[in-house]
């Protein structure tokens, strides 16, 4: 009998979801970029949440239609989630910062969305299943499956203070081949996100934001692949300090991540 997968490690990511104003458009979109395939689950007046499928992982992550409460100036985004041990401790510290109170989900566990002082929003939750302190083990990036994400901020000081008092996390600075510090958030040593600034006139009017990054086979595929497929690429494969090529796309909805080929 298979024994049930350890509770998460507090600051570490656990979850990545997609928010889209086309929910259909974008199943086909990441089923022919990635090979994606879907199992749905009623949530009731919410409609149908899709847990995604990578290869052989149920469980990659999830998606679902926007709710028709949020702003149409909201476009569709992939928001990441990270464990925490204590929801409602974590709720109280980010005061004002909260954008909903603590909610329960059955059988998944009790969450809550942050902004940080730079505008960017994170997903705080406890899983139904708990979550242990520890050192995080490396995992080794599988073919459409989250394997990084990064908060790119308008202002790295303040958020990274916000974000490692309120998660836990380290922050260890390193030097960019682009000249800038690159932070690295870590988890007793081992690295769990990464921060870099949002930098003027280069960003345009791009907000403070979370890029999530998706581990692919063949770079060069899915960057043909994105078009083919109603996407757009608005970033072309680039070298990121030796980890790997990647690129930027949107789905046909707008909602943007990050596709990377790890080095080696």
């Amino acid at each position: 009998m298979a024994e049930n997968p350890p509770p998460p490690v507090a600051g570490t990511f656990v979850w990545n979801e997609l928010m889209s104003r086309d929910i259909e458009a974008a199943k086909k979109f990441y089923a022919a970029v990635l090979g994606w395939e879907y199992h749905g689950m009623d949530m009731g007046p919410m409609g149908t949440y899709w847990i995604i499928q990578a290869g052989a992982h149920q469980g990659a992550g999830g998606m679902m239609a926007m709710p028709k409460d949020v702003p149409a100036h909201v476009p569709g985004h992939w928001m990441p989630y990270v464990a925490v041990q204590d929801v409602n401790a974590a709720f109280a510290k980010a005061g004002a910062a909260a954008l909903y109170p603590p909610m329960d989900v059955p059988d998944v566990g009790r969450m809550f969305a942050v902004a940080d002082p730079s505008g960017a929003s994170l997903s705080l939750m406890t899983n139904a299943m708990g979550v242990r302190k520890g050192k995080p083990a490396p995992e080794k990036p599988e073919h459409g499956r989250f394997m990084w994400n990064e908060l790119v901020s308008s202002d790295t000081e303040k958020a990274g203070k916000f974000l490692c008092d309120l998660v836990g996390w380290q922050a260890a600075r390193i030097p960019h081949e682009a000249g800038f510090e690159y932070t690295l958030f870590q988890v007793e040593g081992e690295n769990v996100a990464g921060m870099m600034p949002l930098g003027k006139p280069h960003w345009g009017d791009v907000p403070s934001h979370w890029m999530s990054y998706i581990a692919v086979k063949d770079i060069a595929q899915v960057h043909k692949a994105v078009g083919n497929a109603g996407g757009k690429v608005m970033v072309p494969p680039t070298p990121a300090m030796g980890y790997g090529t990647f690129i930027v796309a949107a789905d046909p909805s707008g909602a943007v991540a990050s596709f990377m080929q790890p080095a080696g």
